[in-house]
């Protein structure tokens, strides 16, 4: 089983926090999207999806700017938000 600490860097921000990223971020559209807050795993090591935070809000930024590149990187959150804006 893979930990955590073997796929993801422990960062303490300026304000105090503490949150993880992914080492490699190659299939996000930026490193800012892999941001798992403190508190984001289970006792056995899995994401718990709700400190995930980023994820999504990466996705409509990245949605608005550079559509084909979240179309190419993650086509499902890329057909989420386009049913969505255009309801």
């Amino acid at each position: 089983m893979v930990t955590p600490n073997e796929i993801f860097v422990k960062i303490k921000s300026k304000a105090g926090g503490k949150y993880y990223l992914l080492k490699d971020y190659s299939k996000f559209v930026s490193k800012y999207q892999t941001r798992i807050y403190k508190g984001g795993f289970t006792l056995n090591k899995t994401i718990k999806l709700d400190f995930a935070q980023e994820y999504f809000s990466e996705g409509v930024v990245c949605f608005y700017k550079n559509p084909n590149l979240l179309q190419a990187k993650d086509k499902r959150l890329y057909e989420f938000i386009k049913k969505v804006v255009d309801e």
